[in-house]
């Protein structure tokens, strides 16, 4: 995404610095710098900030209260709910359908 201001998930730059984390103190599991790996590509991937924006106001204009930018989320979503109904215990969804890279599941996130 070349635009600037388009992606959220560097927000930790604004951070002050007496609140930053010590990067020297990070330790990541695997799972969580894939999951990380998965996040950055899906910003990556994703729809324009204003193109975002369009589908949210719409969706406040139609007094709809869950709202979705991304389609591919809706069969993960399902899953999830049919999950919780019927009390087993959870599926395991592959978060990285639309990407390459380590599979990351639901229930690891």
């Amino acid at each position: 995404m070349s635009q600037r201001g388009g992606s959220l998930s560097p927000a930790d730059r604004n951070r002050l610095v007496e609140l930053q984390n010590d990067p020297n103190e990070e330790k990541k599991s695997p799972e969580s710098e894939a999951l990380m790996q998965f996040m950055r590509q899906a910003v990556q991937a994703g729809i324009p900030p204003h193109q975002a924006a369009d589908i949210v106001f719409r969706a406040i204009r139609d007094e709809r209260f869950y709202i979705f930018t991304d389609a591919v989320w809706r069969g993960a979503i399902h899953t999830r709910m049919e999950d919780i109904l019927h009390e087993p215990n959870p599926t395991p969804i592959d978060l990285t359908q639309q990407s390459s890279g380590s599979t990351v599941t639901a229930a690891e996130a």
